[in-house]
């Protein structure tokens, strides 16, 4: 099984969100750059990756949820992250 991490988005965040004023941005840094692909679940909805970047930028505006957030990994092999992030931005 594979980790499930969490973020709350409060009820005016997420009005934001709605509004077009601010999005939702999942950023994930990898320890290297070989390929790396698999798929990201978020709120139950895939989102395919497959990249032999250092980092990997994705937009969660439209299934972001006001409330509980969740997003999982799963990889199709082994891979390293440095740092996974989700930040609001204008």
């Amino acid at each position: 099984e594979f980790p499930t991490y969490f973020f709350k988005l409060s009820e005016s965040k997420y009005e934001d969100v709605r509004e077009g004023d601010r999005k939702v941005r999942l950023q994930v840094d990898f320890v290297d750059v070989a390929r790396k692909y698999g798929e990201f679940i978020f709120n139950g909805d895939s989102i395919p990756f497959d990249t032999r970047e250092s980092t990997l930028v994705i937009d969660l505006s439209t299934d972001a949820v006001e409330g509980n957030n969740a997003i999982k990994v799963k990889p199709q092999k082994t891979m390293e992250i440095r740092e996974l992030r989700v930040d609001l931005v204008r």
